[in-house]
Order: C-alpha cells, then structure tokens, then sequence
C-alpha cells in the first residue's frame, strides 16, 4: 500500500506540477496508412508460402538455390525460425524507420514484398514442374 501511495504521489506531482521545465506532450505512434499493416500482412504470407513451398520442393527433390539458405534448409526447425526472424525483424526495422522516413518505410516494405513475391513465384514454378 505504502508502494501504491508513493507511486501515486510522484505521478500526482509529476502531472501537475508546474515547475516541469518542458510543455506536456501527448505521445503515441503516429497513426498509419492502412497499407503499412497490410505489407506487414502480405510479407509474413509471402515467408510463409516461401518456408512452405521450399519445404515441398525440397521434398520432391529438388535443390535450395540460395546459397545462404543452403546450410539451414536441412534442419525444418532452423528454418522456420528463419522464416521467422526473416518476417518480425523486418517489420521491426521498418517500425523503426517509420519514425523518421515514412515514406521510406513504406518503400522498404513495398520492396521487400516485391522481392518475396518474386522468390514465390519461382517456387510455384519449381513445384508446377515437379508434377
């Protein structure tokens, strides 16, 4: 209780004093544009048809094309968690260039699944040729 108190003392005097050097600022993410969540969306599918397709690829017999890929695609738990990685951190770099370069951080997703989809698209040509 005494915890409580204090905490709602400091907090009392910290809102309401008048001797706060700096003006009271609301803070808050600045609102985004509809389309920004929605290339946070269309990314993570796009890694998950990727981890997906490659995984049924590879099962068929075929071979990872890229060379950074090569080591982790034998282990479906490193994989995924690449897959994975791959999706949040990029997400998490953009949340972060949205603060300062809005358009920039649009542009990087508008990027990023321009190249996911492309490596998509191969993937669905290798499976189609597997029939």
């Amino acid at each position: 209780a005494a915890a409580t108190d204090a905490a709602r003392l400091s907090v009392s005097a910290f809102a309401a004093g008048p001797d706060w050097p700096l003006p009271w600022v609301e803070s808050g993410a600045a609102k985004r544009p509809a389309v920004l969540p929605a290339l946070y969306l269309s990314f993570a599918a796009l890694q998950a048809f990727d981890g997906y397709s490659t995984n049924r690829a590879l099962g068929r017999g075929a071979r990872e094309a890229n060379p950074m890929m090569k080591g982790v695609v034998s282990s479906p738990a490193a994989f995924w968690a690449v897959k994975a990685a791959t999706a949040v951190g990029a997400t998490m770099v953009v949340e972060r260039l949205w603060k300062t370069n809005k358009p920039g951080a649009i542009a990087v997703m508008i990027i990023a699944n321009g190249v996911s989809a492309a490596v998509a698209a191969n993937n669905a040509r290798v499976l189609k040729q597997q029939r």
